[in-house]
């Protein structure tokens, strides 16, 4: 069973790398290799590995099938369909899942068009329930990311939940309810996501309860989630396998005692039958309020399977009914292997039933510690791998806030939410009290996380040193008697030993970053980094600092910036610089024009000033002395000039700043790389400006089908004619140009990790 459900795992995994879709026709061979996997026990793993292949490739063809026309792309479209899943409110609009059913343009008519993420803007915004049908003008465009290193993938989690196109509602009178239809379990997590708000709403910590209760993260503020990130403690947030595992054993005791209360009714059934049944009953429920997430589903399967062990009288090992899980999870889901959530969830279960180290402490306190250790040392290649971080404060943090979370805020809170209705004052006092018990655990969490050593960043490892470190782990974590334990610590040591690459002292590295209509860009040199610019702020809970330049420094083993430049006040650049300094060290700060930024060492950047790192020049071109002004040609110009070449990076001047630069410095604007001005609008790069750069190479740092179709095509015309190498960030995602001694490199992320559900 075990060996079959890793063969099968893998082919399914081996979908997933490719950039282009593997032929689907290969797809018949599924039923064969399931026939050669039963009548030929020699061929079962080669057979389950084919098989795994291609029943994810089938599955994938059939998400790829339902994509949105690139035509009806950017077109206002009526749409007809239902509201799926819980709605998420806020101040100023909703965003739901939308299932579309029939799709109009014109006097053209698409059936079936799937399921889309669109957001509706109101002042209040509508109240939505699900399973309500609507008729709708919406529009569209097919599911598109951010591309970046260490960053989110957008897009993969798009096409895992199946949403094959995002877009927003448009028109104020072409909206029409059309009724409802049913959908029980999404309404109960809606009425009760709306008593919750009722009752609790306003409190800090609200969010965190609806997300015990119901699976309703929206209310955890980014400064929340950053504290559960570096203690490690975001799985108590959910609603985990710990927590469903709680509730299935309160559901086997309460329905073991109650059917045993007349005594005769075992000789029916015996009680731990019953109560095996409403152990499954209880854990169903659970996951059904958690919207059957991977964690979910992987506990309820388990659960399911000791079950069936308990009635039939058999006892199955951890490990088989472990493996019983995963072969059902991928034969459901085969896409759930793109979640860091599934690998999370899987390992945590495997390292508990392998290193927990059951009946070699008789403290439970010490079994206890070791589980936390144990969990510790066996998820650190994972946490590196994919965060580029170790909560080092994950075992104390969790030693502490796992019993309190679990035994306390978590029955109060579902005791609380089960009688707001019926019991209302009791069901209010209830919640007060989770609401009190989490704020406990809050303040000690926060210390703990604001330590300087609460999260270990390491540079992301390459796929064989977070295979080489989980091999160390689980010598680690074997049991006691294996010879030579202690070698895990030499496997596990590159893990948090090695170090990433960085050039050579005279030459850089720069890194024009994808986060959308907006600019955020690095300088590395040999020892030192320059950030310029932190990209957009988009809402209280999503700025491109915290979701896209933190995550991409941390991957690229930077642990500090040596200098941060904002080129000026407009929002797409500076939008994220709040959350770089609040969670990154920063040395010094020079800005274009006066902002409000609370640092001992920022002061406005202006013509002439200059520095050496490593051999590299900075120079700063713009703006003038004496320049006053608050637009975008009060911007920023740096110049990084290395061994092999230079590079000029121009924030968002306009034709006036450019004639500045000419009169003050025609002989020095001779560069090889340009970030374009202005990210490529009609009122900049001006021929003549152009012709003194001559650049090699050009990055535009755009947005996907921005509002203001940047780049201009008469802009991108004059760059072609200089034949220079057009990169932009809407299509290439990041980029990175390498200026070396021996020549100048470039690399678009976006094509260097193509896959087959990404839109070119």
């Amino acid at each position: 069973m075990r060996s079959g459900t890793i063969a099968f795992a893998l082919g399914v995994l081996a979908v997933q790398w490719p950039a282009a879709l593997p032929d689907t026709r290969y797809c018949w061979l599924l039923p064969v290799a399931v026939l050669l996997a039963i009548r030929w026990p020699r061929l079962r793993l080669p057979a389950l590995l084919v098989a795994g292949a291609l029943w994810a490739l089938w599955r994938a063809s059939l998400v790829l099938a339902g994509a949105l026309p690139p035509q009806l792309e950017g077109q206002t479209v009526a749409v007809t369909g239902a509201v799926v899943g819980l709605p998420e409110r806020y101040a100023d609009h909703v965003r739901f899942r939308f299932r579309i059913d029939a799709l109009e343009l014109g006097a053209k008519r698409w059936e079936g068009c799937g399921t889309v993420r669109l957001h509706w803007r109101a002042d209040p915004p509508p109240v939505l329930a699900p399973g309500e049908r609507w008729r709708l003008h919406v529009r569209l465009k097919r599911p598109h990311g951010l591309s970046n290193p260490g960053g989110f993938d957008y897009e993969a989690w798009l096409f895992q939940q199946r949403i094959r196109a995002t877009g927003y509602v448009v028109g104020e009178g072409s909206r029409e309810r059309l009724g409802r239809e049913a959908a029980p379990v999404d309404t109960l997590r809606a009425a009760l996501h709306a008593r919750l708000q009722e009752a609790i709403g306003g409190e800090p910590l609200s969010g965190v309860i609806m997300a015990l209760a119901i699976g309703a993260r929206e209310g955890i503020d980014q400064r929340q989630w950053q504290v559960f990130s570096r203690t490690n403690t975001g799985h108590l947030i959910a609603i985990s396998g710990l927590h469903i595992g709680l509730i299935a054993a309160f559901g086997f005791f309460l329905g073991r005692w109650l059917w045993s209360l007349p005594a005769y009714t075992v000789l029916w059934i015996p009680a731990q039958r019953v109560g095996s049944l409403c152990a499954v009953i209880a854990a169903a429920a659970y996951c059904a309020l958690a919207g059957f997430e991977v964690p979910a589903q992987r506990t309820l399967i388990m659960i399911t399977a000791v079950a069936l062990s308990l009635w039939r009288s058999r006892r199955t090992r951890s490990f088989d009914t472990l493996a019983q899980a995963l072969a059902a999870v991928l034969l459901i889901d085969p896409m759930a292997v793109m979640t860091v959530g599934f690998w999370l969830s899987f390992v945590a279960v495997a390292i508990l039933m392998y290193g927990s180290g059951e009946g070699l402490y008789t403290s439970w306190w010490r079994r206890c510690a070791r589980v936390h250790v144990a969990m510790s040392i066996g998820l650190a290649p994972l946490l590196v791998f994919f965060f580029s971080q170790h909560p080092v404060a994950g075992p104390v943090a969790n030693l502490l806030a796992v019993p309190w979370v679990s035994f306390i805020v978590v029955p109060l809170t579902l005791a609380g939410t089960a009688l707001l209705a019926p019991l209302p004052f009791i069901g209010y006092w209830l919640l007060r009290g989770a609401l009190l018990a989490i704020d406990l655990a809050w303040r000690a969490l926060q210390p703990l996380a604001a330590l300087d050593w609460a999260a270990l960043v390491l540079p992301h490892p390459l796929p064989l040193v977070a295979f080489c470190a989980g091999v160390g782990a689980m010598l680690l974590l074997a049991p006691r008697g294996l010879p030579a334990r202690a070698l895990g610590l030499v496997w596990m040591a590159p893990l948090f030993l090695h170090a990433s690459p960085r050039p050579a002292p005279g030459d850089f590295w720069l890194t024009v970053l994808d986060v959308g209509q907006g600019l955020a860009a690095i300088v590395q040199t040999h020892e030192r980094t320059l950030v310029f610019d932190a990209g957009p702020w988009f809402s209280d809970r999503f700025d491109t600092g915290a979701a896209v330049l933190v995550p991409y420094l941390r991957h690229a083993g930077v642990a500090s910036i040596d200098r941060l430049v904002v080129s000026h006040g407009d929002l797409d650049h500076r939008g994220g610089v709040e959350s770089v300094l609040a969670q990154m060290p920063v040395a010094a700060v020079l800005s274009g024009e006066p902002l409000p930024i609370v640092h001992p060492h920022a002061r406005e950047c202006r013509d002439g000033m200059t520095w050496v790192w490593d051999g590299v020049e900075f120079r700063m071109l713009n703006p003038p002395a004496g320049f006053v002004g608050r637009d975008n040609d009060a911007s920023c110009v740096l110049s990084v000039r290395g061994r092999g070449g230079a590079a000029l990076l121009t924030g968002d001047i306009e034709a006036g700043a450019e004639g500045g630069l000419l009169r003050r410095h025609g002989a020095r604007l001779r560069h090889e790389i340009m970030l374009a001005p202005h990210h490529g609008s009609a009122s900049s790069s001006t021929t003549a400006f152009l012709a003194a750069v001559r650049p090699r190479y050009v990055v535009f740092p755009v947005g996907y089908r921005n509002r203001w179709r940047f780049p201009a095509a008469a802009v991108v015309e004059r760059y072609r004619r200089l034949r220079a190498d057009i990169f932009r960030t809407d299509h290439d995602g990041a980029v990175t140009l390498r200026v070396e001694s021996s020549d100048i490199g470039a690399e678009s992320h976006r094509r260097a990790h193509h896959r087959f559900w990404m839109n070119d």
